[in-house]
């Protein structure tokens, strides 16, 4: 069921090209509101906005943000920011506005909130000439770091940024398996603005990544062939779904993100979710949301990691997921090395609320991942 009020924009907080933090009126009262200008057009102090007040009134975990829905009574003053198909820029430069390309491609279609964007595959370009004269070995071993947890991404990309002084072209992939607007995340303009990925895509019914695709097969093709990606990331955005049972998460997409890099040939890594200081028994040392990703994956060789410790061996062991996955044990990582990595940062990197200091396996085994990437390419890494 879905909750809305009307609201009285009283301030704007925050104001970048995709995304915007609001101060809004609400049934008398004052509440933060999120609006995605690709969606709704951009709001200015004075507007009447329908806001969706569904999380808030169930207490989700969604930072006590309401969400614009659209604006009432008024005729939009500036078109939609056009995120698709920036190739020469980052998702958080100032997008124009003016002569806006054709689109006709929706996203979160047949809903109240679908609006036109402008995918990759419909443009000419590299990716349609790729897709036109498909190969199947696409990706030619690039090696793809797929996580469960939207935390993974910036701990990846601090963890090759301290592996390597070369420069490393990465290109994230957020999936649509959490948060839809990549706007969403702090990460993603940190590591933008800070150098650490090169380019962002988005597919499905995820939005506003440097390039749009409609589908993850596509999306990876368009890292190499748009954006020179040497490593790939894919990982969800902030958000993620779990129920407590055994295949209802939403860490599950990572079996088709695996076996598409496969398919492609490219060099399936994936990043386990690992912590002895998880207190729910089902994610304490090897979560069984890898375990279960893992045992749907016995078909396809794949790369994973885990630290020599004989709680994990043990848990490895039991599970014995598939011959065909390739485990490389890492010794315990020095933590110096992960606190020169994180020191510039401008905010901390936790996960679940715990940081390094908290729960150190989970973090380190995002490092061991990142350097078995940096491996693969040739990369002598600090282990």
């Amino acid at each position: 069921m879905l909750t809305a009020s009307l609201g009285y924009v009283n301030h704007i907080i925050h104001n970048e090209a995709h995304i915007q933090i609001t101060e809004v009126i609400v049934n008398g009262q004052t509440a933060k509101a999120i609006n995605y200008p690709v969606v709704c057009g951009r709001v200015s102090k004075g507007d009447t906005v329908l806001v969706n007040t569904t999380a808030v009134d169930l207490s989700l975990g969604t930072g006590g943000y309401h969400y614009v829905m659209g604006r009432i009574g008024e005729k939009d003053r500036a078109a939609c920011d056009r995120i698709a198909g920036s190739h020469s820029c980052s998702a958080y430069e100032e997008a124009s506005s003016k002569n806006p390309p054709p689109a006709s491609v929706m996203k979160l279609r047949y809903t109240p909130a679908q609006f036109a964007c402008e995918v990759e595959e419909e443009q000419d370009g590299p990716l349609r000439n790729a897709l036109h004269n498909l190969k199947g070995n696409e990706l030619e071993g690039v090696p793809v770091l797929v996580g469960e947890l939207h935390s993974m991404l910036p701990a990846a990309c601090l963890s090759i940024r301290s592996i390597t002084e070369k420069p490393v072209r990465i290109c994230y992939i957020m999936s649509d398996g959490a948060s839809l607007p990549i706007a969403l995340s702090r990460h993603v303009r940190h590591l933008e603005r800070l150098g650490l990925i090169t380019g962002t895509i988005t597919y499905g019914h995820a939005f506003g990544g440097g390039t749009e695709c409609v589908t993850f097969y596509s999306a990876l093709v368009a890292a190499v062939c748009i954006w020179q990606a040497d490593i790939i990331i894919v990982a969800p955005g902030p958000g993620v779904v779990g129920t407590g049972t055994a295949l209802g998460f939403s860490g599950m997409e990572q079996v088709s993100i695996l076996q598409a890099v496969h398919h492609l040939k490219g060099r399936p890594i994936l990043i386990p979710r690992v912590s002895l200081h998880e207190p729910r028994d089902r994610h304490y040392g090897i979560s069984h949301h890898t375990s279960t990703v893992l045992r749907f994956l016995s078909d396809i060789p794949l790369h994973t990691v885990l630290e020599k410790n004989p709680v994990l061996m043990n848990q490895w062991a039991e599970r014995a997921p598939s011959h065909r996955h390739m485990l490389t044990i890492y010794p315990e990582l020095d933590e110096n090395i992960w606190t020169r990595a994180a020191s510039s940062y401008p905010e901390a990197i936790t996960t679940m609320g715990r940081n390094y200091k908290k729960d150190p396996l989970f973090f380190r085994h995002v490092y061991y991942a990142s350097a078995l990437a940096c491996d693969l390419l040739g990369i002598t890494g600090n282990l």
